[in-house]
Order: C-alpha cells, then structure tokens, then sequence
C-alpha cells in the first residue's frame, strides 16, 4: 500500500516523480492480480490522490 504523505512532497517535480513511480506500480500490480484486485483497485485510488493533488498545485 502507498505509505508516502502528501506532506512529504515539497515540489510540483517530486510529486511528478511520484506519480511515475505509482504509474508504473499500477502497472505491475495489474499485470500481476488483475484489474480488479483490491491490490490494483488500491493502487489506482493513490495515484488518483497525487494526479488531483497535482492539478490543485498546477492551478496556483
């Protein structure tokens, strides 16, 4: 489960980097258990999380 807090990313650059790093664990993650997995369902929640925080530091 994505354990890192919002609070941890300092930067528009660093929360990119983290939406990459979940991207390609979504990935992994739905190859290995299947879309429908809690484990994927999961996944895909927390890059939901970063992709609309990133948007609401993109607006400012």
């Amino acid at each position: 489960m994505y354990t890192l807090t919002l609070l941890q990313l300092d930067s528009k650059r660093d929360l990119l980097m983290e939406i990459d790093q979940l991207k390609l664990n979504l990935i992994k993650t739905a190859l290995l258990y299947g879309i429908n997995h809690p484990f994927t369902i999961s996944t895909s929640q927390d890059l939901d999380k970063l992709i609309i925080e990133y948007q609401k530091l993109a607006i400012k």
